[in-house]
């Protein structure tokens, strides 16, 4: 997934956040291409995923306080959204990572492109306006 201009909401900081993520999705799939050779991407993938983990913690918090700031009406189901994407972050870490890679990375790369493409696109655009 690299970064497409479509992507950009007009707020940089977030946009900046956004693209932070889209290379943590490169990131991501590079050791899809690692696991696919047969090499083991155990603590790649750990430190990716404790990094993902992290990041999107703190673009959610910077989110939500800009979201708070103009009392967006819809904060509420944002950051619903925000909840669900940190619990599977971390159902994926509670995995047994060292088997099957490759499938688990191809899964993970698969919901971290669906899940940014949809929440930038039709969940952070809505808020866009009140900012």
């Amino acid at each position: 997934m690299l970064w497409n201009d479509n992507y950009l909401l007009g707020i940089e900081e977030v946009d900046n956040q956004h693209k932070k993520l889209v290379q943590l999705i490169e990131d991501t799939k590079k050791l899809l291409v690692d696991a696919q050779d047969g090499i083991d991407c155990y603590d790649e993938l750990v430190a990716v995923l404790k990094e993902l983990a992290e990041y999107t913690q703190y673009h959610f918090n910077c989110e939500e306080k800009l979201m708070e700031a103009v009392d967006y009406e819809d904060i509420i189901a944002h950051k619903m959204e925000h909840k669900i994407f940190i619990k599977k972050i971390s159902s994926f870490m509670s995995e047994d990572l060292e088997e099957e890679q490759k499938e688990k990375i191809e899964e993970l790369v698969k919901f971290l492109f669906d899940w940014l493409v949809r929440h930038i696109m039709n969940t952070d655009s809505k808020y866009v306006d009140f900012i």
